[in-house]
């Protein structure tokens, strides 16, 4: 998905189609940082994922899996708490800079995913891990990191006095 993104992106820069967006360089760090989180947690996930094929193979009832989980599950859900606080703020750091309308686009996506996916998440903790939730859940991390990486390979550093705010 990734090289994908980026082959269409550099395309996009060269024809001038697209342009660049200017951020703080913080803004930047913190998008970087985003995508890497995001990157771990559909890792973790799919370790959870892995822990629960072996409690179903067990036999062990969809109420007991939660308590079974190992501390994979753990890291899991605080990772996620600091994935969706990371979101925000970079929704309202992107915000600020007046993004173009690709990159506005984007910018807006990226939370609304966010949010869509971690109330998937509770969804599946809260209701004994409905399968129907599962692919929901994997699938929006998986549109969360294509988002991110292309807001990432879109914007460049810039300084304050390049960016316009509100």
């Amino acid at each position: 998905v990734a090289v994908t993104i980026y082959a269409k992106t550099r395309v996009q820069l060269r024809t001038g189609r697209i342009q660049r967006l200017a951020i703080s360089p913080l803004s930047r760090i913190l998008l970087g940082t985003a995508l890497i989180l995001t990157l771990a947690q559909i890792i973790f996930g799919a370790q959870v994922r892995q822990q629960i094929d072996v409690l179903n193979a067990a036999s062990a009832t969809r109420e007991t899996w939660t308590g079974a989980l190992g501390p994979v599950y753990l890291y899991h859900r605080i990772m996620a708490i600091v994935v969706l606080i990371l979101n925000l703020a970079i929704f309202g750091m992107l915000r600020r800079s007046r993004p173009l309308r690709s990159e506005r686009w984007l910018a807006i996506a990226m939370p609304a995913i966010v949010l869509t996916e971690y109330a998937a998440g509770l969804t599946l903790h809260n209701f004994d891990f409905p399968a129907s939730i599962q692919p929901v859940h994997l699938v929006l991390a998986m549109i969360l990191f294509g988002v991110q990486f292309g807001l990432l390979v879109r914007t460049k550093k810039g300084n304050r006095s390049q960016e316009s705010g509100y």
